[in-house]
């Protein structure tokens, strides 16, 4: 269902999803987070209102009971322009207002998780919002900022973006993007 290529030998897990339709990114999305939640760890998810609403609905339909997963604080859904502005400055991704929110977020959701390993899933598409509103560098400079945190913390990171931002126009952007995951999903 997902066509998989791996990109490089990461020693990280930061994967990227193109999706064309919501429901697969939504689909893709819930798996991730679902997965990290059912094996007693946590997840973030940065996505925008409508993204975290349907992600909702679809992480209920599997079963997962987000008003415990809430209260316990091992899923943690917030809006990806607003964390976006606590670390951009002048346009660009400010890499030690980025590791300081990240390392508070992860701290408290790691403290949160239940097993041992707590390997914290990571969702974010504030790369997506950067790229679409036409910062494509401070796009891929805040996916390298991943890469760096994939390798510093035990977290798996999933991104996502449209798979319309693939044109010919940024096929140099984009294969700079696919060049700092582990693994490239599309549909």
């Amino acid at each position: 269902m997902i066509d998989r290529k791996r990109v490089h030998t990461h020693p990280h897990i930061h994967e990227v999803v193109f999706y064309s339709r919501d429901a697969f990114f939504v689909e893709t999305v819930a798996n991730f987070v679902a997965a990290a939640l059912n094996a007693g760890s946590a997840a973030i998810v940065f996505a925008t209102k409508p993204h975290r609403d349907l992600l909702l609905e679809a992480l209920k339909r599997q079963g997962v009971d987000i008003d415990a997963v809430i209260d316990q604080g091992t899923y943690i859904p917030l809006d990806a322009a607003q964390v976006l502005s606590m670390f951009m400055v002048k346009g660009w991704p400010d890499r030690a207002r980025f590791f300081e929110g990240f390392d508070k977020l992860i701290g408290f959701a790691s403290r949160a998780a239940k097993n041992e390993n707590r390997r914290i899933a990571v969702f974010g598409e504030g790369v997506a919002l950067l790229f679409d509103e036409g910062n494509i560098e401070a796009a891929i400079r805040l996916e390298q900022l991943g890469s760096h945190l994939a390798n510093k913390y035990n977290v798996e990171i999933l991104c996502g973006y449209p798979l319309s931002f693939c044109t010919t126009e940024h096929e140099t952007e984009i294969k700079r993007i696919c060049a700092q995951h582990s693994a490239v999903h599309s549909r």
